[in-house]
């Protein structure tokens, strides 16, 4: 009686064990509500080189409205590419605390014929923390925050004709408030 009950005792263990068990997410694909508001698109898409460390590839495009020289609404369009490296200090892949870098290079090319005078492009680089939750079902969210150092050049021309360069060294603050679904 007591074998029986024990190897039905570990039998239903082993049970739970696998219908609990899931297989692990190894590639999460993220968007930026944020961005939504520019309007603007940008998707984050996140491998699990191993369960502690991630690769990220970021694309975005949107587009922001200014005025050209004739009082004329100008749709200027955005682009963004760009990457991380993921460290997962604490849990890992599915859910944890991420230490990590970004680069992001964007680009703002207004078309020619618009009567817009400027473009630029620029590149922000920086180091970010933040913490990442994958649901069972593939429901994930994250956040990061961090700094990022940006340099950017922009071309303008002046009403008289005038090209004017500028130049920007600058730092500023980095944050990813993503969510989406992990496979």
């Amino acid at each position: 009686m007591y074998r029986k009950s024990s190897a039905l005792l570990l039998a239903f263990v082993i049970g739970l064990g696998v219908a609990r068990a899931q297989p692990e997410k190894t590639f999460s694909l993220t968007i930026s509500p944020i961005h939504l508001l520019l309007p603007a698109v940008e998707l984050t898409g996140e491998y699990a080189l191993t369960q502690k460390l991630g690769i990220a590839g970021i694309a975005g495009y949107g587009k922001t409205t200014t005025e050209n020289s004739l009082n004329e609404n100008v749709d200027i369009p955005i682009l963004e590419l760009g990457g991380q490296l993921d460290y997962y200090a604490i849990g890992s892949f599915r859910h944890g605390m991420q230490v990590g870098a970004e680069v992001l290079w964007i680009k703002v090319s207004p078309p020619k014929d618009q009567g817009v005078t400027l473009a630029g492009n620029g590149l922000a680089v920086g180091p970010l923390l933040g913490y990442k939750w994958a649901a069972g079902f593939g429901l994930t969210i994250f956040l990061q925050g961090g700094y990022e150092f940006l340099f950017a050049q922009a071309k303008a021309e002046d009403p008289s004709g005038q090209e004017i360069d500028s130049s920007i060294d600058s730092g500023i603050p980095l944050v990813n408030a993503n969510v989406g679904w992990s496979f």
